[in-house]
């Protein structure tokens, strides 16, 4: 386009030189005539000369400088051209730009959203789970730098571990805790974390004060602002390992006790299987003793009885006689005397509280 204006440009003078040289044509052709006129004899010879070079000149000067002028006139139209060219690009880079600062106020702006609804979801879960009454991990899971990097902590962990939360952010978790895993996969439980994997395992933590601690853990990926980490739950099993010792010294007393009677005992549960039993209730129903395990129905029981040599007494069939135990044991409340071989049993049954029954065999 610049080309074909330069080229534009040029034709002005030249359409100009030709008029004015057709100017000039003229111009002499009329001086011709207009000097036959007023030349006389006795007019100088000078004269008509002195009157074409004045013409000439009033015609050739204006042409001279139009081709004196025009190439600055031309330098000058270039340079408003370019200025204009100028004008019209930056104009469009100002838009462009204008455009631009809009794009990335906008997306400035979405990211501010974005991270504001992270900082709301973080404090939204960090108000959770300090409600929560198990300590709990974030961890971060992209770190190279200090693998399993703690991200976050509730304050119950000052419980369990004698430590801030403070002391725990930013640090390694294995530097923090010595954890023995219980369970028989064994192995790295971190890194199977890391891969992915959702665990669950029984371990022991050591406290400051070196006491061992049993606990529960669970551990998974979650998202964490906008990245991946490993959620540590971590339950501690004092209480319930307290409870379930005593639990076991109990029962073991119960079972000490039940033991030291001196009569058969025999406990079932509502849906008449056998709950516990003493050595000496074996001992008077010794066919059926294989069949005495915990989970077994009566019926069961006094079936094995029969079969491996317990006869029912007074010729009784071994239905009518299963028959007539099943009936008694749902009616429990009443003594009755049982004859069992060459010997005689004193039978108290009593319902317990939860519909079970709890039967006393005397021998008598």
């Amino acid at each position: 386009m610049s080309e074909r204006t330069d080229n534009k440009s040029w034709q002005y003078p030249l359409a100009l030189f030709f008029v004015v040289l057709t100017g000039t044509a003229l111009v002499q052709i009329g001086l011709g005539l207009v000097i036959n006129n007023i030349v006389t004899e006795d007019t100088p010879a000078w004269v008509p000369t002195a009157i074409q070079i004045a013409a000439l000149t009033l015609v050739l000067f204006p042409l001279a400088w139009v081709f004196a002028l025009w190439p600055i006139l031309a330098a000058n139209h270039r340079i408003i051209r370019q200025y204009r060219e100028l004008e019209t690009k930056v104009e469009d880079r100002t838009q462009h730009l204008s455009q631009t600062r809009a794009l990335l106020n906008k997306e400035t702006a979405a990211k501010e959203q974005v991270e504001r609804r992270l900082q709301d979801s973080k404090a939204q879960f960090q108000t959770l789970a300090d409600y929560f009454p198990d300590p709990v991990f974030v961890l971060d899971q992209e770190d190279k730098t200090v693998p399993f990097r703690v991200l976050y902590v509730n304050g119950v962990v000052t419980k369990l571990q004698g430590m801030q939360t403070g002391e725990l952010v930013g640090k390694s978790i294995t530097g923090l805790f010595q954890m023995t895993e219980k369970s028989a996969s064994g192995g790295d439980w971190l890194n199977r974390v890391f891969s992915g994997e959702v665990i669950g395992f029984e371990a022991s933590i050591k406290h400051q004060n070196g006491s061992s601690i049993p606990v529960e853990v669970r551990a998974g990926i979650v998202p964490w602002m906008g990245r991946r980490a490993v959620l540590v739950i971590v339950r501690d099993l004092s209480e319930r390992t307290h409870f379930e010792d005593s639990n076991r010294r109990s029962k073991a007393q119960l079972m000490d006790a039940i033991e030291s009677i001196d009569a058969g005992l025999v406990m079932f549960g509502p849906d008449e299987r056998l709950v516990v039993c003493n050595s000496k209730y074996k001992q008077l129903y010794a066919a059926g003793a294989h069949a005495m395990v915990p989970g077994t129905p009566k019926e069961t029981v006094l079936r094995e009885y029969c079969r491996n040599g317990g006869k029912p007494p007074d010729g009784l069939s071994v239905d009518d006689w299963i028959k007539q135990r099943l009936s008694a044991h749902r009616q429990p409340g009443h003594e009755s005397i049982q004859r069992l071989g060459d010997r005689w049993i004193r039978v108290s049954d009593r319902r317990t509280s939860d519909g079970g029954v709890v039967s006393l065999r005397t021998d008598i």
